[in-house]
């Protein structure tokens, strides 16, 4: 080969060598990745339509009215003490008289109502006592729906007895007739004095059971614990012990300190000396009868 083609091939090469290298190579395209497709979510699954059943409305009618007992049964013939009722139905704003005169309601549940006994109608002699019913409008008598009951005969204003040694009261002579005439032998005695009422002694129970109509007759006795440790006032524990007769299957003490209880025999402390009027009331589930003594602790 001449050397004229081997210089001229040598050229060529040479010039295709710089002309890369000055050029440079050429960069690489990039990988391009598809983006992977979406994967449609499930569909939901169908489930069937269920009726739901109406709800039940719940069971709205009314307890009846129902009178038990009044606790205590007794009290000062002026009114003014507090007396609970016992019973089941009582609506919120009851209306309860005694002997027609209206109470002053102190608290009300559906089973038990809190008052303080009005004055009687008419005034109560010393040693005499007043009986009357105790009635109760739930709701307001006159209002739609109203329902009242009464219990008979179930509550006593009992006159106080006037103090040992006191002359009875004096008493004004009937005047004679006009002419002077005297007395015919039919002309019925003088009626006895009224009797009086003993500290310790019963004070009647319902009249119920008075007039013959009650098979309970309440009664109680009382004795003071000396060696109690649970009252730190000496003398101030008091055992009660019921005596009541008859079919009694409820008991309601009050121990006239604010404190009751439901127990037929009970142990009670007294938080202070003094003197204190306690009530029991018995009943079953078609009467009551209650009586009450006063009782000394402590002194």
């Amino acid at each position: 080969m001449p050397k004229s083609s081997l210089s001229a091939g040598v050229r060529v090469i040479v010039c295709g060598l710089l002309t890369i290298i000055a050029l440079g190579c050429p960069p690489r395209d990039p990988e391009v990745r598809e983006a992977p497709a979406s994967i449609p979510a499930p569909p939901p699954p169908t489930t069937a339509s269920v009726e739901t059943p109406p709800a039940t409305p719940p069971d709205t009618a009314p307890v009846p009215l129902a009178l038990r007992f009044v606790s205590p049964n007794i009290g000062p013939a002026t009114g003014g003490n507090d007396v609970t009722i016992d019973g089941r139905g009582f609506a919120a704003y009851p209306q309860v008289t005694f002997g027609g005169r209206h109470a002053w309601i102190r608290s009300v549940t559906p089973t038990e109502i809190r008052v303080t006994v009005p004055a009687p109608a008419r005034q109560v002699a010393a040693g005499d006592t007043l009986v009357v019913d105790v009635t109760i409008a739930n709701p307001p008598e006159g209002a739609e729906g109203s329902a009242s009951q009464s219990l008979a005969r179930s509550y006593s204003y009992v006159g106080a007895a006037p103090p040992p040694g006191l002359p009875p009261p004096a008493t004004v002579a009937e005047s004679p007739p006009a002419d002077n005439t005297p007395p015919s032998d039919n002309t019925p005695p003088s009626a006895d004095p009224p009797p009086t009422v003993a500290d310790t002694v019963d004070i009647p129970p319902t009249e119920a059971a008075a007039a013959g109509t009650s098979s309970l007759v309440a009664s109680f006795g009382f004795e003071m614990l000396t060696d109690s440790e649970d009252c730190p006032p000496p003398g101030t524990a008091v055992r009660f012990t019921d005596r009541s007769t008859g079919d009694v299957t409820e008991w309601w003490w009050d121990f006239g300190d604010g404190k009751t209880s439901k127990e037929r025999h009970n142990d009670h402390c007294y938080s202070a000396p003094g003197m204190r009027s306690v009530s029991l009331t018995v009943s079953n589930d078609d009467e009551s009868a209650g009586t009450s003594k006063i009782v000394t602790a402590g002194m």
